[in-house]
């Protein structure tokens, strides 16, 4: 008994005491996995890019935010402007709903000011959101929309007007593919009539395209017409070449016109 009380004091003098030179006393830690110089790579490099990213935005030239007077067929590029400039979770909500305010107009203002008056301005914002989206983003009114600017384009007189004509399409194309209604704008009267616009030298070009869309077993659609038309006004818009078809037109009216040097 007494052996053990002696050897615990001994233990308690030297767990306190100075410790011997060339004695270093060591502690017990946990072991842990050391980290991989891979997993360390990946971390600094995901950092940098990250850090790249901010850099770059920062020397972004300023976007300019368009207003939206209520017109459907700018719903869908107002909302993706506003979303990537000012809908962000870093943003307060209460600045969103003013910034909204802000560049809106006309109709569309009228539609959500009083959304201002909510005392709970995230409320106000979603809610503001959901108003613009019920007035002026519903998909039958946006394809409805479309439907008239398509139908309404004036006569294609020029190569110019043709180009005009192919990027409206494939606005409108695009447009109806995001909100699914690529139908509304390829029934079969419709597609007539925007093929009826065409100059006749390509009117006379569809019915061989459509014959052989119909050779494979199915009926033509709005993305074949516009990728038809598209396919023509890049042909004619060829800085060389584009405008063979008027220099004939003019060649063929000019033979009529005047006379050959052996013509009496």
């Amino acid at each position: 008994m007494l052996h053990n009380q002696q050897r615990m004091q001994a233990l308690t003098v030297d767990l306190y005491s100075t410790p011997k030179a060339g004695k270093i006393p060591t502690m017990t830690q946990p072991s842990q996995s050391p980290i991989s110089e891979d997993s360390i790579s990946q971390l600094l490099e995901f950092s940098r890019q990250q850090y790249q990213a901010q850099v770059d935005s920062l020397r972004l030239p300023p976007t300019d935010m368009i207003k939206f007077n209520g017109d459907p067929l700018q719903y869908w590029k107002f909302m993706r402007l506003f979303t990537t400039m000012v809908d962000k979770e870093s943003v307060a909500a209460e600045e969103k709903l003013t910034r909204l305010h802000q560049y809106t107009e006309g109709k569309a203002r009228d539609a959500i000011s009083h959304c201002l008056y909510n005392p709970d301005p995230s409320a106000g914002f979603k809610a503001a959101l959901e108003r613009l989206k019920t007035r002026f983003g519903n998909p039958h009114a946006i394809s409805q929309a479309w439907v008239e600017k398509v139908l309404n384009f004036k006569e294609i007189r020029d190569n110019v007007q043709l180009r005009d004509f192919a990027d409206q399409l494939r606005g409108c194309k695009d447009t109806l593919a995001a909100m699914k209604c690529e139908e509304d704008l390829s029934g079969r009267r419709t597609l007539v009539e925007i093929i009826g616009k065409l100059p006749s030298d390509l009117r006379a070009k569809w019915l061989n395209r459509n014959y052989d869309i119909t050779k494979e077993g199915r009926l033509p659609k709005l993305d074949d017409v516009v990728s038809f038309v598209e396919t023509e006004a890049e042909k004619r818009s060829d800085p060389v070449f584009g405008g063979i078809m008027s220099y004939k037109k003019q060649e063929k009216a000019n033979n009529f016109l005047s006379p050959t040097k052996g013509s009496k």
